[in-house]
């Protein structure tokens, strides 16, 4: 996470901490695109105003990834936030801790059922990415080549680059994906392709 500032920077500006905002950036360097929740960054120690928030971006590049998104067929993809609007984050806000209040309540009801307390679990999440994607700008970059990062070829740097990231960030090793598959409990992590399927 890094920190932006969107407060007066004059010289003899006061510093105000209601100007503090940020934006997120995961490094991966895997062949497979990153699943819809890995695409999800939450706003984790940004910051923001309920009545009067501040934008916050997130980015993800993923270095070992060369595919094109589908939708854009381009390698670098950007979503854009609708308008703020006046207290629309407090509301949002609000009706995640009700949904929340209403699961820890039933879970102490006796007579609670799986089946209605997914029901809630699933409420719960549908209202936290309401809440974390609001005034979110997003950024998805793929691959590490110079067609992806122009300034590579400007610089002059595109084999160095590539180097550099042979040597710092090597890909997984084909005995390292053959012994994944020996071991079952990773094929029900998040990442796992076994599991991507039931992201929505």
């Amino acid at each position: 996470m890094c920190v932006v500032y969107f407060g007066d920077l004059s010289p003899g500006a006061k510093f105000d901490v209601n100007q503090l905002g940020g934006f997120v950036i995961q490094v991966k360097n895997k062949s497979k695109s990153a699943s819809p929740k890995e695409r999800d960054l939450p706003p984790t120690g940004i910051p923001r105003d309920l009545d009067k928030p501040l934008p916050y971006l997130t980015c993800i590049l993923e270095l070992g990834n060369d595919s094109r998104h589908q939708d854009t067929k381009t390698k670098i993809k950007a979503t854009v936030p609708e308008a703020p609007s006046p207290g629309r984050l407090r509301e949002l806000t609000g009706d995640l801790l009700e949904a929340q209040e209403a699961l820890q309540k039933y879970l102490k009801n006796p007579a609670a059922t799986n089946t209605k307390i997914a029901e809630l679990e699933e409420d719960v999440r549908s209202k936290r990415l309401l809440v974390e994607r609001y005034y979110r700008y997003s950024v998805f970059v793929r691959g590490a080549s110079a067609e992806t990062y122009g300034i590579l070829n400007e610089a002059g740097i595109a084999i160095q680059f590539g180097t550099l990231l042979s040597v710092t960030m090597p890909p997984p090793a084909l005995e390292e994906s053959a012994m994944q598959h020996m071991k079952p409990s990773l094929r029900l992590d998040e990442a796992s392709p076994h599991t991507a399927w039931m992201w929505d």
